[in-house]
């Protein structure tokens, strides 16, 4: 293992029934102004919302709600929100919602103290220094974004999709509540699920040293996501699997599945390139189709690790680990058909154009365009995989 440095900072509060009580558990943090964050219509319409909000009042935190956040959050919601951040003098921010609403939270958490093009921030062209506490109740078991040091924003108008890694940016307090996630499309809980797995597949492919027990808790992770995910596609009602899900969305991105690890990500900033492109494409359901290809282009010099993915996932257990990998790139293409996923980029909405736009996008980064080492991806790569998950 690799020396490392881990601090998650999160304090979880897990169990249904719990976010009506948010006051309870935020108001002892010493939050007596917040700006709660929400999706487009989710928090709207929910049966919780005004118990939610009954339970600040009661424990005398004053709120303002900003709504609108829509999936893959765009940069001018970032900017609205910390604006009205420093207008307000606001201390602290509670995302309700899934992913995107607490990514936009989090991305304002930073900008707030940044008076540059935030995009600066994403980019690595300039470090963030201080971030307004967040606090997230999670609407959906899916990005992890309620316990990692990570956060996603979209530019449009320059098809900028980003992500930036910063400590800062952990959320303080997250309240996992599966019935927060009741009443989620089908579609949308599914494709979640495949986010929260694709989180420990990366770490999982990730160069490995001798004793590398986090590989075994990857492992583990996806092996019981595929399994409260069927559970609870069978029996929307089931609160454990929910439970599971909403558990397992918070550990599979939280750095523990990595730890001792570089932890680089190669099918992630696949997504994130071409979504730059394709606003409207889901983050969830592009990382779930990109995997095919990359598992096609890797299935004969990755065999060994997707061998033991394969045997994770769908029980897969041949000597030959090539034969094993490549059985295993089909039946995952045949689990996204049966979850009524799609399994093509075209499918998602993605064109020629905007795989060529993906493409010119990392020549501008050079030959060795994503990762390190042997795993790295150069534009070819690149080229094959959009072309196999196309």
């Amino acid at each position: 293992m690799i020396p490392f440095s881990y601090n998650p900072r999160t304090k979880l509060e897990y169990g249904p029934h719990k976010a009506i009580s948010a006051g309870e558990y935020i108001a002892p943090l010493g939050f007596r102004k917040i700006l709660v964050v929400v999706g487009q219509h989710s928090f709207e319409n929910s049966p919780h919302k005004d118990a939610i909000l009954a339970s600040l009042e009661g424990h005398g935190i004053e709120y303002s709600i900003l709504k609108g956040i829509r999936p893959n959050p765009e940069l001018e919601s970032v900017y609205k929100g910390a604006n009205l951040i420093k207008e307000e003098g606001f201390d602290g921010i509670l995302a309700i919602g899934g992913g995107s609403v607490m990514d936009a939270a989090k991305a304002m958490a930073i900008a707030t103290y940044y008076d540059g093009d935030y995009m600066d921030l994403a980019l690595g062209k300039a470090i963030p220094t201080k971030a307004v506490p967040v606090i997230c109740i999670p609407t959906l078991a899916a990005s992890g974004s309620e316990a990692s040091d990570s956060v996603v924003i979209s530019d449009d108008k320059r098809n900028l999709k980003k992500g930036l890694h910063s400590d800062l940016v952990r959320p303080v307090l997250s309240i996992i509540d599966p019935v927060m996630t009741i009443g989620a499309p089908r579609r949308v809980m599914a494709a979640g699920a495949i986010d929260t797995m694709m989180h420990s597949i990366e770490r999982f492919l990730d160069d490995s040293y001798p004793y590398q027990i986090s590989d075994d808790w990857a492992l583990d992770v996806i092996k019981n996501v595929k399994k409260a995910l069927d559970t609870s596609m069978e029996n929307p009602d089931d609160l454990e699997a929910r439970g599971a899900l909403c558990l397992l969305s918070t550990l599979s991105h939280n750095g523990l599945t990595s730890l001792g690890k570089k932890g680089t990500f190669l099918v992630h900033p696949l997504q994130q390139a071409i979504g730059g492109f394709v606003p409207s494409m889901s983050h969830a359901e592009g990382v779930g189709v990109l995997l095919i290809g990359y598992w096609e282009h890797r299935k004969t010099s990755e065999k060994g690790k997707l061998a033991k993915l394969a045997n994770a996932l769908f029980d897969i257990s041949i000597e030959n680990e090539e034969s094993c990998s490549i059985m295993g790139v089909a039946r995952y293409r045949e689990y996204l058909a049966s979850l009524g996923l799609p399994t093509t980029l075209r499918g998602l909405g993605a064109t020629e154009s905007d795989v060529q736009g993906a493409l010119r996008y990392f020549a501008s980064l050079g030959t060795r365009a994503i990762g390190y080492g042997k795993r790295s991806l150069c534009e070819a790569d690149i080229r094959e995989i959009y072309r196999l998950a196309y």
